[in-house]
């Protein structure tokens, strides 16, 4: 006779193990997601560096639009604090192995998305370019930021055409 109990607690183990490998630091690589049209006005793309095992789930995405590059920081369970100096900022610190650096991102309406100013993507984009990981820290919470797939996925998004605003003629 078959004893579910028994059954049931092998089939939770081995679903624990899988779901436990699945979210290990070596799979986490950045994501190129095209969204091409039959019109360059409205293609963008996007890189996007899913969460680690961090409750508060910080992700990072890069977008490529009408508006230019944009680099975000997707805080999914948390509001980002306002800086006391100024309301419509907050305080991120970039951990590197011999030094820190703290960045201050535009906080967006809902305070769960960080836009980072054009100078600080730069930064960062080069950083990884460089081969330089980092991890982000916000307050208690952190993401590692690793190199897996930056340089390719970078490239391209770099090679996706899309007309900039305001277009040029």
């Amino acid at each position: 006779m078959i004893n579910y109990f028994h059954l049931a607690q092998k089939i939770m183990f081995f679903c624990a193990i899988f779901n436990l490998s699945s979210c290990s630091q070596a799979s986490r690589q950045w994501q190129y997601h095209p969204v091409l049209t039959n019109s360059p006005r409205f293609n963008f793309g996007r890189l996007f560096l899913p969460a680690n095992s961090d409750p508060a789930r910080l992700t990072m995405e890069i977008v490529k639009g009408r508006s230019g590059i944009r680099l975000y920081l997707n805080i999914l369970f948390l509001q980002a604090p306002p800086c006391k100096e100024d309301s419509t900022l907050t305080k991120v610190d970039l951990f590197f192995e011999d030094k820190i650096i703290s960045l201050y991102p535009q906080i967006l309406q809902g305070g769960q998305k960080l836009l980072f100013s054009s100078n600080d993507t730069n930064f960062i984009i080069q950083t990884l370019l460089d081969n330089l990981p980092f991890t982000i820290k916000f307050g208690r919470h952190e993401l590692y930021i690793p190199l897996e797939n930056f340089s390719k996925s970078y490239n391209k998004l770099m090679s996706l055409t899309v007309e900039t605003y305001p277009p040029t003629y």
